[in-house]
């Protein structure tokens, strides 16, 4: 479970830098609704990362076989 919520708020911290820049100077309580996801990311009752990644990231990497190849090879090596 946390595994997932590493995955999702590492693809998050990534988008954060771009959407400072461009959503941030138009969007009123940009930062209060940042903080706001982050809770419910982590928040055990909502399990907002499972939901996320069951949702999303799971269907990207069933459907691109690139990416689990590259993932299986990347992490056989530890």
């Amino acid at each position: 479970r946390m595994t997932m919520y590493w995955v999702i708020f590492s693809m998050f911290t990534s988008w954060e830098g771009f959407l400072d820049i461009f959503v941030g100077f138009w969007f009123p309580f940009y930062a209060e609704s940042k903080i706001l996801f982050i809770f419910w990311l982590s928040s055990a009752y909502s399990n907002g990362a499972q939901l996320l990644y069951e949702k999303v990231v799971k269907h990207q990497l069933e459907d691109n076989e690139q990416v689990r190849v590259f993932f299986r090879s990347f992490f056989s090596c530890f």
